[in-house]
């Protein structure tokens, strides 16, 4: 990227201040936006009446899309430690969390990697409904250096935290709202007037009451400096590794980092969008480059791969399965002794559907023996189920075996 003014700064008043992020088509950081960074919390820290301060974008879809791939690797290795004496990217986070004023993220679009570290170092983050989070390092096989790790345990506690770091996944305004991953979801076309309003409110309280409360919330919540150091040192030692390399030059073939193309391509992120096809290749045969696709088309939740559960199986949790979207019906029937009692059926099975969706396609005999094979529950230790024996010789002795079976078994 060039050396031009990335951080625009809209002095509102003395104690409010608006900054907008703008480098390139889709927002990325590089060295130039470490060192501008780190000269605006100078100026930030410098400013004796300064209250509150929101960062924003003007890019339409993009708050920070993530680290520029193609920014010089030396030059970021060997910059001199900060005031803090951590790496600068590093230091300039933990001074952002720091600093004696409120801070806000005012998130509308992509914010990954890079750029999630970087709200994750606000105070306060507001996203609009089209704003989409997420650490996607582990899917290009480096670790997230700028924090994340340190940050994300404290906010949305451990489980959550593995989800998003490990899953490398696009999180949705709503999730990430739902997980704490950011304070709230507010309207697209609201949420400029809704900081607007809530900023203009930090500013007109006392400033001592407003750095006094942020420095015990601080105290309390904020990682220690110790535990940033070693995450940026796994990013150094795993980034832009050769056997990486055709995965992410397939991915600059496809538009990464241009407003496009792989950065909005809206399979990514999507749990219900289907699965393309794809053909199976052994290992043994694959070129780097046809493996790098292989992953590529696989980027989908690994249980849309699995077979669906039986009729008698526990109901799917995969969020693509047509069973997984259906909860399991509470159903009350008697008890061995006649009282009344609750158990949990699975949901409408195949041979639901052969009863209910089709029933002029079978003569009424059929229906009976169809019928005859679904047990009730107390038949079959008191369990509502479907007798696959006595189902199976009712369709193979009708259709003739099980290569005239209809479609839907």
């Amino acid at each position: 990227m060039s050396t031009a003014e990335q951080f625009h700064v809209s002095e509102v008043t003395r104690s409010y201040w608006r900054v907008a992020f703008d480098n390139g088509p889709v927002n990325l950081l590089d060295p130039d936006t470490i060192e501008q960074l780190g000269e605006l919390i100078e100026r930030i820290e410098d400013e004796p009446e300064l209250t509150v301060v929101v960062f924003r974008s003007d890019k339409p879809g993009y708050f920070m899309a993530h680290w520029d791939f193609l920014s010089d690797s030396a030059r970021v290795a060997g910059m001199p430690p900060g005031p803090t004496g951590l790496h600068p990217y590093l230091d300039n986070f933990v001074r952002l969390s720091k600093l004696p004023v409120a801070t806000i993220s005012e998130i509308r679009g992509r914010t990954r990697g890079a750029g999630s570290e970087f709200v994750l170092s606000t105070d306060i983050r507001f996203a609009s409904e089209s704003a989409v989070l997420g650490q996607f390092e582990v899917g290009v096989g480096s670790v997230p250096g700028g924090g994340a790790m340190a940050r994300l345990g404290r906010l949305v506690g451990r489980g959550r935290a593995l989800e998003i770091l490990l899953g490398g996944d696009d999180i949705p305004a709503r999730l990430a709202a739902e997980y704490g991953y950011v304070n709230r979801v507010v309207p697209d076309a609201d949420i400029e007037a809704f900081t607007v309003a809530f900023a203009r409110r930090i500013a007109s309280f006392d400033r001592v009451a407003v750095v006094g409360i942020k420095g015990l919330v601080d105290a309390a919540t904020l990682p220690a400096n110790e535990e940033f150091a070693p995450g940026l040192q796994a990013y150094f030692a795993t980034a832009g590794r050769p056997e990486n390399r055709p995965f992410v030059q397939l991915l600059f073939d496809n538009g990464l980092q241009q407003p496009d193309g792989i950065e909005t391509d809206p399979r990514h992120g999507d749990r219900d969008a289907p699965p393309e096809p794809r053909t199976t290749m052994t290992p043994e045969r694959e070129r780097p480059t046809q493996r790098s696709e292989r992953r590529l088309s696989q980027r989908l939740p690994s249980c849309v791969l699995r077979p669906a559960p039986s009729s008698r199986s526990r109901p799917s949790a995969c969020p693509t399965s047509e069973i997984g979207r259906r909860r399991a019906r509470r159903v009350r029937q008697p008890d061995s002794v006649g009282r009344p009692g609750v158990a949990w059926a699975p949901p409408p099975s195949a041979s639901d559907a052969l009863l209910h969706r089709a029933p002029r396609s079978r003569p009424p005999a059929l229906n009976r023996q169809i019928g005859s094979a679904i047990q009730p529950r107390s038949e079959i230790g008191g369990k509502a189920g479907v007798s696959g024996k006595a189902l199976a010789r009712v369709l193979t002795g009708r259709w003739g075996g099980a290569s005239g079976a209809p479609s839907l078994w």
